[in-house]
């Protein structure tokens, strides 16, 4: 049972675990190996197999997550050279990945479930929540994990996949003649995410 309690007509308090527990049931956990673990994982594979490697380096998971560990094992099987070099190289040893200057990256899972937290808390508080607040929130998250302005940029493309992942929707209902008002220009405000309320069979809209 979710934890929905009116605030303003409309406007529903929210709560993120479900919209996690739901986006977690399609995804496997995030991994953040260095290279010198992925060697670890890739000398294990070659000395006892997949399915030994599987039940130490990844015990208890089933179904899709596990069949994802294993095609990530595989992938960089097909990457043992490349992996090898950088795992013996003290200065990319610690590494989780390398890229080429000026590619963007983008942001643990577990970050973007911190800034969904944080986008239900400002609308639990009635502040509506524009685009540029979360490109400005991912941002900060990102200099925080030690992530360069270059590194990762909170695309237009990466907020809507944000969007996507956590089913948060757009709402045409709300609009404005200000526009000199960046927010407002490119939308109206930030919806509220929909699967918050399921639960409740409340649907919920961020508005932009």
């Amino acid at each position: 049972m979710t934890s929905v309690a009116q605030g303003r007509p409309g406007r529903p308090r929210l709560s993120t675990s479900d919209a996690r527990r739901k986006a977690s049931s399609t995804r496997s956990p995030c991994v953040m190996n260095t290279y010198r673990e992925k060697l670890a994982v890739l000398e294990h594979l070659e000395a006892y197999g997949i399915q030994k490697t599987l039940a130490t380096y990844h015990a208890g998971l089933v179904g899709r997550a596990r069949d994802s560990a294993r095609s990530r094992i595989y992938h960089w099987a097909a990457r043992k050279d490349d992996i090898r070099k950088k795992a013996s190289d003290p200065a990319t040893s610690e590494l989780r990945n390398t890229r080429p200057r000026g590619l963007s990256t983008t942001l643990p899972l577990e970050v973007e479930d911190r800034i969904l937290e944080w986008i239900v808390a400002l609308r639990n508080d009635h502040i509506d929540v524009t685009h540029a607040m979360v490109q400005r929130k991912a941002r900060d998250e990102a200099a925080a994990l030690g992530l360069s302005a270059k590194q990762f940029t909170a695309s237009w493309s990466w907020l809507k996949r944000f969007l996507l992942r956590y089913k948060i929707y757009e709402r045409s209902d709300e609009s404005s003649d200000d526009d000199d008002d960046e927010a407002i220009h490119h939308a109206t405000n930030v919806a509220y995410a929909s699967s918050l309320c399921q639960a409740s069979s409340q649907s919920a809209a961020l508005p932009y």
